[in-house]
C-alpha cells in the first residue's frame, strides 16, 4: 500500500495524525514516564490519558458548534433589528 503514490500520501497523513496524538500524550498527559508499577496500573494511566485527550477533542467540537450558533443568533438579531427599523418608517 505504501508503494503507490496514493498509498504514500495516505500513510504520510496517517503518520502525522498518529504522531501528533502520541506527542500530545507524551507532552501533556504523562506518557513520558510511567507513574505507577505494574501492567494494570500503567494501563489505567494510559486509559485515563486517552480519555483526557478525547474529552479535549469533544470540548473543541462543542465549542466550535456553540460559537457558530452564537454568531448565527447575533446575525439574526441584527437582521431583525434592521428590518424593524426599515419597516417602522413605511406606512402600509
Amino acid at each position: 500500500m505504501r508503494v503507490s503514490r496514493q498509498g504514500r500520501k495516505l500513510y504520510q497523513r496517517r503518520a502525522e495524525t498518529v504522531e501528533r496524538s502520541f506527542a500530545d500524550a507524551k507532552q501533556h498527559h504523562g506518557h513520558r514516564y510511567a507513574r505507577y508499577r505494574g501492567l494494570s496500573k500503567v494501563q489505567m494511566q494510559c486509559f485515563l490519558a486517552a480519555m483526557a485527550q478525547n474529552i479535549k477533542k469533544i470540548a473543541l467540537v462543542v465549542w466550535a458548534i456553540l460559537s457558530y450558533l452564537w454568531r448565527q443568533f447575533y446575525l439574526f438579531e441584527a437582521w431583525v433589528k434592521q428590518s424593524a427599523k426599515m419597516t417602522a418608517g413605511t406606512i402600509i
